[in-house]
């Protein structure tokens, strides 16, 4: 039953519509499944550049207000769960060790008491356009999902999330860059790799000329590195 009312989720949602809707049917399925409160973030960029963002959050503020004074983020085992992961599954099965992780262990036990979440699920989103996304969802109660639970839970997060991230598109830190032909001729030869001698050759211009152009196109985005401007070129779809 609890899988047809995530379907059901899933036909009233898949065209879209307003997103305080969304967000509040989608609040009430997960009810039917233990947990209280969700949350989808974005992740794009690599390493001292990273960025991040809430696309939704239900938690309550002072859970919000700690997550973000404390920097949560970069020591959410969740997180760093999802990351290596292309599965959903629940916090309790990627509890930290309380050997080897002794400090993640500690604030988990910590933060699960302070805000009440005993388990959660999380659905990582890896996807080929230069971000990751993950919807989760907190529960007072150890989660008890059979395989169709699971995979039905699951398909409701990505649909929610994404139009949440369409909806945010423009706010992830970077805009979508106006190129010129040439600076997408060279951007579309860095995705695949060549040096800026190999860009040269093929398009008759100067090794100095590339750098030029890339520059120009990494400054355009704001991004550190050239790889960062290829994730971001590939999530606006410019390569």
């Amino acid at each position: 039953m609890r899988a047809l009312a995530a379907f059901a989720f899933i036909e009233k949602w898949a065209a879209g519509g307003r997103l305080p809707d969304m967000l509040a049917a989608f609040s009430a399925l997960i009810a039917q499944f233990g947990p209280t409160m969700a949350a989808s973030a974005i992740v794009v960029g690599f390493g001292p550049s990273r960025r991040y963002r809430f696309l939704f959050n239900t938690w309550p503020p002072e859970l919000l207000v700690h997550y973000d004074a404390d920097a949560v983020f970069d020591r959410d085992f969740t997180i760093q769960a999802a990351y290596r992961r292309h599965t959903p599954f629940c916090f309790r099965e990627v509890y930290p060790d309380p050997v080897k992780e002794a400090a993640l262990y500690e604030r988990f036990q910590k933060d699960g008491a302070r805000f009440g979440i005993e388990d959660g699920f999380a659905v990582p989103i890896h996807s080929p356009l230069g971000f990751f996304g993950m919807v989760t969802m907190s529960s007072p109660v150890r989660m008890q999902l059979d395989a169709a639970e699971r995979a039905a839970l699951a398909a409701a997060a990505v649909t929610i999330f994404e139009h949440f991230r369409r909806s945010a598109d423009g706010t992830l830190g970077a805009e979508r860059p106006a190129m010129t032909a040439r600076e997408s001729d060279c951007m579309g030869h860095v995705a695949l790799g060549r040096t800026d001698d190999e860009i040269a050759a093929a398009l008759g211009i100067a090794p100095s000329t590339v750098r030029h152009h890339v520059d120009n196109v990494r400054a355009k985005l704001g991004a550190a590195t050239r790889a960062e401007a290829i994730a971001l070129l590939a999530h606006f779809g410019e390569i």
